[in-house]
């Protein structure tokens, strides 16, 4: 039986009485709720009670944009992971085939604040971003090391509950694995849904 579409609410009429497991099969993207054990009595009505079901933290939609050089790129269809509990925040931004900015805050993450590149030698705990740029068939990677780069991620708005996060970035990343030189990623900003 489909529930309501308003309310979520559903209803199992005329079942024989006896004790039933309820299991739920959550969507993509949700964890699964414990199954539950109901006892149905005849002429009764039995409330199963309110089933909650939890994002697993990946993120499902939402808008980054950013500008590097003054040309302002919007990512489509941002990708990336929020664990509260670990103290993760990671989002990837594509803006064309060319254009990809990623940003990662690891053990670090507790919500609302502001998050200071850096990586820490032989650390687990960093704030990075990576910014890829390919043109003419040559890959540029630009980011932060322990020693080069700045910046910051500043979370201005964040509900664990509702499954909303928002903040801006401005970074220097400088050029990794034999890039040349430097990229200043400006006015970013990212409202995202997980």
């Amino acid at each position: 039986m489909a529930p309501d579409a308003a309310t979520g609410a559903f209803g199992l009429p005329s079942l024989a009485p006896g004790t039933y497991s309820l299991s739920f099969t959550p969507a993509s993207g949700y964890r699964q709720p414990a199954s539950r054990s109901i006892s149905i009595v005849a002429g009764a009505t039995t409330d199963a009670g309110t089933v909650t079901v939890a994002s697993d933290g990946s993120i499902k939609g939402g808008s980054v944009s950013w500008t590097v050089n003054g040309v302002t790129h919007t990512g489509v269809v941002p990708t990336g992971s929020v664990d509260v509990a670990r103290g993760d925040f990671t989002f990837l931004a594509l803006a064309t085939q060319t254009e990809q900015l990623r940003v990662d805050i690891v053990t670090t993450f507790r919500g609302v604040g502001t998050y200071n590149l850096n990586i820490p030698f032989a650390s687990t705990v960093r704030t990075t971003a990576d910014y890829v740029r390919t043109t003419g068939g040559t890959t540029s990677i630009y980011g932060n090391t322990p020693t080069a780069g700045s910046g910051s991620i500043t979370v201005t708005a964040f509900d664990a509950n509702a499954g909303t996060a928002a903040g801006t970035f401005s970074f220097t990343l400088v050029g990794l694995n034999n890039t040349p030189g430097s990229v200043n990623v400006t006015d970013g900003r990212f409202s995202l849904r997980f």
